[in-house]
């Protein structure tokens, strides 16, 4: 999934979410953020990438079914909303997401139908545009993920096939595994509960 597009302007949350909606119409399949201020379009995902991300959010429906909280992975997470009047700097629309039971009040904000805070679970698969904005130790992505107070933050690489797990320790999210096929990929939030990584990756 290529970047093809960067814009500089500064958007609040009900001009960005118009703006989509246009788009949309418009008939763009392209998938738009904002990422440290900058609105940025990816190329639609290609069936490596979805695939992967499906795949993890198989185990979070899994949880979901379970009662341990709420899966998800076509809404947008804003990180840092301050009104509809303020400009936002950090909505993303992660492959995959999960939000604790205690802490569903993020799904239903009086004021946006977003996603406003930290999900407890975050998904995101690598591809070479978006790499660097997804990877630690310096990605913008990574960094707002880890500075709101995202909790388990999973990072998919298809090409070298991999997982790579990261749980929060204090103020940081702190890499704890990396996974490849034959391995099982669990979760501390729903720990009776697993994913064999094969599924992420298919056929070598």
């Amino acid at each position: 999934m290529a970047a093809i597009a960067t814009e500089r302007r500064r958007y609040t949350l009900p001009e960005f979410l118009a703006l989509l909606d246009e788009l949309e119409q418009a008939g763009s399949q392209d998938r738009f953020e904002i990422i440290g201020g900058e609105l940025v379009a990816h190329a639609s995902p290609e069936n490596p990438h979805m695939r992967a991300a499906m795949g993890c959010l198989m185990l979070l429906l899994d949880a979901q079914r379970a009662g341990h909280g709420q899966a998800g992975n076509d809404r947008m997470v804003v990180l840092d909303y301050r009104g509809p009047s303020l400009p936002v700097a950090h909505a993303y629309k992660p492959d995959a997401f999960f939000v604790a039971t205690d802490g569903r009040a993020i799904l239903e904000h009086p004021e946006t139908p977003s996603v406003v805070g930290a999900p407890d679970v975050v998904v995101e698969v690598l591809s070479p545009s978006t790499a660097r904005h997804d990877r630690p130790p310096k990605g913008k992505k990574f960094l707002a993920y880890e500075e709101a107070g995202v909790r388990h933050y999973w990072l998919a690489d298809t090409k070298r096939r991999t997982l790579t797990t990261y749980e929060r320790r204090g103020e940081r999210l702190v890499e704890t595994a990396v996974l490849r096929p034959g391995d099982t990929l669990r979760c501390p939030l729903f720990p009776d509960l697993g994913l064999l990584v094969d599924w992420l990756f298919g056929t070598p």
